[in-house]
C-alpha cells in the first residue's frame, strides 16, 4: 500500500502518543518497583534482563498501533515478540523497542527510552519517534521533513567533545582513534546515538562480532532516520548503509554500527 504525506503524519502522531503513554508506565514502574522475568528468546546478558515493564510497555504501544497495522496493511517487528517475518512481506512495517536500555532501567541509571519507527520493506526508516522518560524529551522525524525535539524543529549544534561512546566489552582495538578521544559508556543504543545529537559525544561505535547480539533493527531504526535528517553520519562499522531489514536476521552483530558527527572522525583500523 502506498502511503501519502498525510498518512506518515498520522502514523507519527500515533507513535508519539504511544511512546509517551509507554513512558508514563515506565516511570510508574520505576517509582513503584518491578520484577525480573526470564527471556528465553535471546541469549545476551542485556536481552535476558527482561522485566515486566518491557512487556507492559509493549502492550501499551501495541494497543495504539494495531489500528494502523489494519488500516495500512503494515508488518510488525517488536522486541518482546518473535519475528513473524511480516516485515519481509509488507511494504512497510512498524518496528518497536518498548524499553531500550533495560540494564540502565534496572540499575536506576539514565539512558533508557522508548523507540517506535516505520520502515519500508527495503529497509529505509520513514518515521521515527523516541521518548526519553527520564528527561521528558520527545524526538521525532518523518523522512525528508526534518528532525524535531519536543515538537520544535531541531538542528543539532555541531560541537566536539572528544568522547566516543562504546558498549562494555566492545573491541576497542578495532577502532582507529586518531583523535585520542576518551571512550565512555552511557546507556541503551537509542540514547547512545542521541547523545551525539545532543553534543555529549562525537561518535557511538559498536564493533562487529561473531556472536549474535550487538543490537537489533529496533535499536537503530529511529536514530538512523534522525541522523540522516540532521545531516550527521550513520552507517555500519565498514561505512556501508545499515541493513535495517535483513532477511536472515534482525541482529546487527556481523557488521556493527557507526554514528558520528563526521564520517572520518573515527574509523576501523
Amino acid at each position: 500500500m502506498k502511503l501519502t504525506a498525510s498518512n506518515f503524519k498520522e502514523i507519527r502522531d500515533v507513535f508519539i502518543e504511544a511512546s509517551i503513554n509507554a513512558g508514563k508506565i515506565i516511570n510508574r514502574y520505576k517509582k513503584n518497583g518491578f520484577k525480573l522475568k526470564e527471556n528465553k528468546m535471546n541469549n545476551s546478558i542485556a536481552s535476558s534482563l527482561l522485566t515486566e515493564v518491557d512487556l507492559k510497555s509493549q502492550e501499551i504501544i501495541l494497543e495504539k498501533v494495531r489500528p494502523l497495522i489494519t488500516k495500512y496493511d503494515l508488518g510488525l517487528l517488536a522486541e518482546e515478540a518473535e519475528d513473524d517475518k511480516s516485515r519481509l512481506e509488507k511494504e512497510y512495517f512498524i518496528c518497536l523497542d518498548p524499553l531500550d536500555g533495560t540494564k540502565s532501567f534496572i540499575y536506576s541509571n539514565e539512558g533508557y527510552s522508548v523507540s517506535i519507527s516505520l520502515i519500508s520493506k527495503s529497509g529505509i526508516p520513514t518515521v521515527g519517534v523516541v521518548y526519553n522518560p527520564v528527561e521528558d524529551i520527545l524526538y521525532s522525524a518523518i523522512k525528508g521533513r526534518g528532525l524535531y525535539r519536543n515538537n520544535q524543529r531541531w538542528k543539532p549544534k555541531l560541537t566536539l567533545s572528544n568522547k566516543i561512546i562504546v558498549d562494555p566489552g566492545v573491541n576497542i582495538s578495532l577502532i582507529n582513534n586518531e583523535s585520542n578521544s576518551d571512550f565512555v559508556h552511557y546507556g541503551g543504543a537509542v540514547l547512545n546515538a542521541i547523545r551525539i545529537l545532543e553534543g555529549f559525544a562525537d561518535a557511538y561505535i559498536k564493533t562487529p562480532k561473531l556472536e549474535k547480539g550487538g543490537g537489533s533493527i529496533w535499536d537503530f531504526s529511529s536514530t538512523t532516520l534522525f541522523f540522516k535528517e540532521a545531516d550527521y553520519w550513520v552507517s555500519d562499522f565498514y561505512k556501508n548503509d545499515l541493513n535495517l531489514n535483513n532477511r536472515e536476521t534482525t541482529y546487527m552483530n556481523k557488521f556493527g554500527v557507526y554514528y558520528s558527527i563526521d564520517k572520518n572522525l573515527s574509523s576501523n583500523n
